[in-house]
């Protein structure tokens, strides 16, 4: 058993992770690394962290569960907590560990009666822990008497990555979920033709909706900023940032909905070179260049930034067009 964990393949994963992680931790200590592209590639990481744990559930187990965002819920406010109560490493470590037993502590209160559960009803129940957990970190502080969590605002003096892209970024992520999902099942069903189908009919959905968000999300733009007690300039440079966002809403569901389709095939090394390897390649470099040497303002580079994911959706197209993804991978288990 431990040979197949500690085989030669998955340590050079672990030692390449060493290494990356290394330089980067250098690169960020010259100085080298900005706060964008340190945002960057926390987001990066953070969506490493929710792809493991979905494939292990929904890949491996083959339950559809939709609660995640509640554990990861839980263990993003105990490190917040904890480092701003021990602001170093320390308390970063302490936070993850407490996390880790908190959600643990909740997955098996949650899975001794969801786990009797199948299909939708799984995923009715899980649905329902996360919408809890919601609940509970927004009201908790009227039942201690005093701020913990601070409600709907969020910790204070916290960073935050998410933006109010996020929000309706939600459409085109849930919409690949499904797309592999279905088309995944449909695969090995061994309904090749029905899956192709399919999966034509998902991908011009999911833009097609984001079509529609995008557009909504453009009108109201210059709303949000007036949220924040910040200069004129900062609001209108802040809504061009969600303008451009919007712009580019089904640019990105194309490439991701081309990404679960090729995924739902069994094609995850191509995957991991189709997202990972381009940004890292491409859309991170690309922007390390026209931000240190042109004088290009920062709302057209944001822009340029933004739009190299046409570059993922015409490979994703033509390898979705060939037909790379059309295999029945559980056949080929059994077999």
């Amino acid at each position: 058993m431990l040979k197949r964990y500690f085989s030669k393949t998955n340590l050079c994963w672990i030692a390449l992770a060493a290494v990356v992680f290394t330089v980067v931790t250098v690169l960020i200590n010259a100085g080298l690394l900005g706060s964008y592209y340190q945002i960057t590639l926390y987001n990066i990481c953070i969506n490493i962290i929710l792809a493991v744990s979905l494939n292990l559930i929904i890949g491996i187990c083959g339950q559809f569960s939709l609660g995640h965002a509640g554990f990861m819920c839980i263990g993003a406010y105990s490190a917040a907590i904890m480092v701003k109560s021990m602001p170093n490493m320390g308390g970063f470590a302490i936070g993850i560990v407490i996390g880790l037993i908190i959600s643990a502590i909740a997955a098996l209160i949650v899975s001794i009666p969801t786990l009797r559960l199948r299909g939708d009803y799984l995923a009715i129940a899980t649905l329902g822990f996360g919408e809890i957990i919601r609940v509970v970190l927004l009201n908790i502080d009227s039942v201690l008497g005093f701020d913990f969590t601070f409600g709907a605002s969020g910790l204070k003096r916290i960073p935050k990555a998410a933006t109010v892209s996020n929000v309706f970024n939600v459409a085109f992520m849930a919409m690949g979920n499904a797309v592999g999902i279905l088309v995944g099942q449909l695969l090995g069903a061994g309904k090749m033709e029905e899956a192709v189908d399919t999966d034509r009919k998902l991908i011009t959905f999911s833009v097609g909706i984001c079509i529609v968000l995008g557009g909504l999300m453009a009108l109201v733009a210059h709303l949000f900023p007036q949220i924040y007690n910040t200069s004129d300039s900062i609001r209108d440079l802040a809504a061009a940032f969600i303008r451009i966002c919007a712009l580019c809403m089904p640019i990105n569901a194309l490439a991701n909905a081309c990404y679960f389709t090729l995924r739902s095939g069994g094609k995850t090394f191509v995957t991991f070179l189709f997202d990972s390897f381009y940004v890292c390649v491409l859309t991170v470099p690309m922007a390390f260049v026209l931000s240190r040497f042109t004088g290009l303002p920062i709302v057209p580079l944001f822009l340029c930034c933004q739009l190299a994911d046409i570059g993922k959706c015409v490979v994703g197209l033509i390898m979705i067009r060939r037909g790379v993804w059309i295999q029945n991978i559980v056949g080929k288990e059994a077999a």
